[in-house]
């Protein structure tokens, strides 16, 4: 069959195409709202495809540039893109998103309850984003944080009785509430971040993980930011804003003028909040403190990087010992390295220190009957991380078969 003008397919003209990071390129679709990580030898195939070049000239010039790109790898490419519906009059396919900053949506401790377009809410708080996103903002929330301090100092004796509050059952559920409000004021922080600097956030949801309240944002729009200054003020925004929560909680209970049950509410959410900004801040889980890290060492997927080269560099088979040279350089081998030793044991001291303490609970509340409860969870935790583990391990030697 001779090929015709009219079915050469043609790269949509409406895409954004990002900065170029680690031999990695972000192509956005704002139609349908999808971020694509490609090589930039993949874009450089997208972009002969003009809808008038056949084949065989895409091929000559490709080979001309020294690409090193057969047929086989055009062809390729060009059904991945549609696909992803990236050529003109070509709808994707259900494709997902090579990479997002939201949940893990097969953790099966995840549960989403909404998801909404926020862009209307987020485009009229944009004076107020780019009045909190300043030097001026920052300093003052500084210059609050030390208040704060002299508002516990000042206050020490009331703080040592208050910590009673924590017993108080009747404070957890005024606690929980307000968790679930501030997480959405978090996910906000990111969202008036990516627009302080041109960028929208079409995608935010509420959900619950392990009961507790969650939310996300995706906020992928800040992969097209030119400068890692920018990003970081989005990896940083949604504590930010918790920050400015937790400064208002502590003046109004050192100001003593709420009711007993609500002050009493305020004074624990404030350590909730601290708390929630320290484990945020770990650069070891998937939160905040991983993308500010991931950025800050311009490192992007920095985390399937660790475990793709400790997979390579410890696997008895030969097919994943190339995993271990997906680092462009040695120094960057031995970080991830060095991050994904350290995130395991984390995650299983995590595990071993949580399971010791409910092992205790258990035996000193219900005596024998505690412990076999504990045996219990014991061996379906091992169940579940040996099910997790084997399905990570599949996705790592997937994304870099390659």
């Amino acid at each position: 069959m001779v090929e015709t003008p009219q079915a050469r397919p043609k790269l949509r003209s409406n895409l954004a195409i990002g900065v170029a990071q680690d031999g990695k390129v972000t192509v956005s679709d704002p139609v349908a709202n999808r971020h694509f990580l490609l090589s930039t030898v993949a874009l450089t195939v997208l972009e002969h495809f003009d809808g008038v070049r056949s084949d065989e000239e895409i091929l000559s010039q490709l080979v001309d540039a020294n690409l090193g790109v057969s047929q086989e790898g055009i062809d390729l490419v060009r059904t991945q893109a549609a696909t992803m519906g990236l050529f003109e009059d070509v709808a994707a396919e259900g494709a997902a998103p090579a990479h997002l900053r939201g949940p893990t949506r097969r953790n099966i401790a995840f549960l989403k309850i909404a998801e909404v377009d926020p862009s209307r809410v987020v485009n009229a708080l944009r004076p107020v984003g780019h009045v909190l996103f300043s030097i001026p903002a920052l300093v003052a929330l500084a210059g609050l944080l030390v208040g704060a301090g002299f508002a516990i100092s000042h206050n020490a004796t009331r703080y040592i009785d208050d910590l009673l509050d924590f017993g108080r059952i009747g404070v957890w559920p005024l606690v929980y509430v307000c968790v679930a409000a501030i997480t959405v004021l978090h996910e906000f922080g990111h969202a008036l971040a990516v627009a302080r600097f041109g960028g929208a956030v079409h995608r935010m949801g509420l959900s619950l993980y392990l009961l507790a309240p969650a939310a996300y944002a995706d906020t992928s729009d800040a992969w097209r930011f030119p400068r890692v200054r920018q990003r970081i003020v989005v990896n940083l925004g949604g504590l930010y804003v918790e920050a400015y929560v937790l400064v208002a909680g502590i003046f109004l209970w050192a100001a003593g003028v709420l009711p007993d049950m609500i002050g009493a509410a305020v004074f624990v959410s404030c350590h909730v909040i601290l708390g929630r900004i320290l484990m945020n801040l770990n650069p070891l889980l998937r939160l905040d403190g991983y993308w500010l890290a991931s950025d800050a060492l311009r490192i992007p997927n920095m985390r399937t990087k660790a475990f793709g080269i400790l997979l390579g560099t410890i696997s008895p088979f030969r097919a994943d010992r190339s995993l271990a040279r997906i680092a462009s350089s040695t120094e960057e081998r031995l970080v991830l390295l060095s991050y994904a030793i350290l995130s395991l044991i984390w995650i299983f001291g995590t595990l071993a220190l949580s399971l010791f303490a409910i092992n205790s609970f258990l035996e000193q509340q219900i005596a024998w009957r505690g412990d076999i409860i504990a045996k219990v969870l014991m061996v379906t935790l091992v169940i579940l991380l040996t099910v997790s583990g084997w399905k990570y391990i599949r996705s790592l030697r997937s994304t870099y078969s390659a």
